[in-house]
């Protein structure tokens, strides 16, 4: 709704040009000299368009048009002055007005469409403001993203020499030793599912469905939510006394009670109870949520917070909308929780009512029973030799691909060794033999892997390729995926990317 300030020291121009504006869904402002002018313009404002009379208190007309602009930028002003001339219109223009009119009025349309004219202008630049504001902050969010993917590439690198390590020398430890490589182990898995929501939340990359139960998910991330929210939050669980499985990358699930956590958190200033309660829905009732046919696992949130009107409840899964002010939120936390919700083919539903509190309810589809468990030590001792093939191995971290080019070798692979693409293209070219295998990370400097890989295809057309990657979302291991070829993602096992090796050698 534009509001309109008109000040004139005559009063019957005054009236005459407030009646004349006068519009459903405007509101107009009258003052009649320039002290009454400031005050409705800082307490009734802001002033989306303003007529201000060059001659008002003696004079003093451009001073007030001024301040106007000075107080804020986008109020747009029409200078009214005594009659047409060169001097009022420079003045104008260096004042950054909007345009001027002259006296006597005696065409009150003319002027009625110039402050049409000049609140569409307002509505416009404001649109714009709005729309440069929306994408700075989506240009520093795609900066925070590239350096927070670049960090977890690096960080998924190391993860996958441990997690290697760990796995192999666990097959021949025992007692303490074993307990500590356990240890280890639990704590690199830990960082690894950190590094995939850190490169799933800066990539939107593509999830890793695991079965989990909700209780699982909660022991696992309670110190982290009770670190999170602070003293004043009283963080209760209520834990399903019979859990049932739900089919959900947990990394993608810890994000969802965190958000969830974070937003009743910043809900209950000064401080409260937050439930998290995992319930088991029969399928009658998971149908009529609008879920799948079968029973479902609910997860309930509830706070003693705020609480939400209608119209913010309709918004909040919008990205980017957010009720806290600048610098407090990004408006992203929720639409994050929805498209997590959405991909593991779940509902959610939100209750809230004003200086009550709100209530989230997640609801999964229950996950089919799992085969039986296989000893992941037992499943790497029982690997059986790869028959004899050649693999190119391009990889530019060294540690990782010294670790890689020995589980291969170890395998009984011969492995060519490279630490770029464009080093295993050259040495393809120059090995006499038959190459089976290209692995290679997907990203690299100078030439990636899906290039190296579509290269190498081109000279050897037996030769098939696997892609290791940190970055699944890239647009190149994207199509590559797409196309059919075969993606691992870091941070990996040196035996689950034996498995994928002996995959392909096995369909070629």
């Amino acid at each position: 709704m534009p509001t309109i300030l008109v000040a004139d020291g005559d009063p019957t121009v005054l009236a005459v040009l407030a009646g004349h504006l006068a519009t459903p869904g405007w509101t107009v402002l009258t003052a009649r000299d320039g002290s009454r002018a400031r005050q409705l313009a800082a307490e009734a404002g802001p002033v989306d368009v303003a007529l201000v009379d060059r001659g008002l208190d003696g004079g003093a007309g451009s001073t007030l048009a001024r301040w106007l602009r000075e107080l804020r930028r986008e109020t747009e002003v029409i200078l009214v002055t005594p009659y047409a001339s060169y001097e009022g219109a420079m003045e104008a223009l260096q004042l950054g007005l909007y345009d001027t009119f002259s006296k006597p009025i005696d065409d009150f349309d003319a002027i009625r469409l110039k402050v049409e004219n000049a609140v569409e202008k307002g509505r416009l630049n404001a649109a714009r403001a709005e729309a440069e504001g929306e994408l700075r902050h989506m240009q520093k969010m795609d900066a925070i993203g590239r350096l927070a993917g670049g960090i977890g590439h690096d960080l998924a690198n190391v993860l996958a020499v441990i997690l290697s390590w760990s796995e192999e020398l666990g097959t021949r430890a025992t007692g303490h030793e074993l307990e500590g490589l356990e240890q280890i182990t639990f704590a690199a898995e830990r960082a690894a599912r950190l590094v995939r929501q850190m490169m799933t939340l800066s990539r939107k990359g593509p999830s890793e469905p695991a079965r989990i139960t909700l209780n699982q998910a909660m022991e696992e991330v309670a110190k982290l939510l009770k670190r999170s929210l602070g003293a004043r939050v009283d963080l209760v669980l209520e834990p399903s006394p019979e859990p049932w499985p739900i089919l959900v990358d947990p990394s993608h699930l810890s994000q969802v009670f965190l958000n969830l956590a974070v937003n009743a958190r910043d809900a209950m200033p000064g401080g409260g109870k937050l439930t998290f309660r995992a319930v088991n829905v029969p399928a009658a009732d998971f149908s009529q949520a609008g879920g799948g046919t079968g029973p479902g696992v609910r997860l309930e949130a509830i706070d003693q917070g705020v609480g939400m009107s209608k119209e913010v409840r309709e918004r909040i899964f919008e990205p980017f909308f957010t009720t806290k002010k600048v610098g407090e939120g990004t408006g992203l936390g929720l639409s994050i929780v929805y498209g997590i919700v959405s991909q593991a083919g779940a509902t959610i539903a939100v209750d809230s009512t004003p200086d009550v509190g709100t209530t989230f309810r997640i609801t999964f589809p229950r996950a089919a029973e799992a085969e039986p468990p296989v000893a992941r030590v037992a499943a790497v001792r029982a690997a059986t030799p790869l028959a004899a093939a050649t693999v190119l191995l391009a990889e530019d971290d060294a540690p990782l691909r010294a670790l890689v080019a020995r589980a291969l070798k170890a395998a009984g692979l011969t492995v060519l060794e490279a630490g770029s693409g464009e080093e295993a293209l050259a040495a393809a070219r120059a090995h006499q033999g038959d190459i089976d295998l290209l692995v290679t990370d997907g990203v690299m400097a100078g030439l990636s892997g899906p290039a190296l890989a579509a290269a190498i295809a081109r000279e050897r057309p037996r030769c098939v390729a696997l892609l290791v990657t940190g970055f699944p979302s890239d647009p190149e291991v994207a199509a590559f995926a797409a196309a059919g070829g075969k993606v691992v993602q870091k941070p990996f096992r040196a035996s689950a990317l034996l498995e994928a090796v002996r995959g392909l050698l096995t369909r070629r």
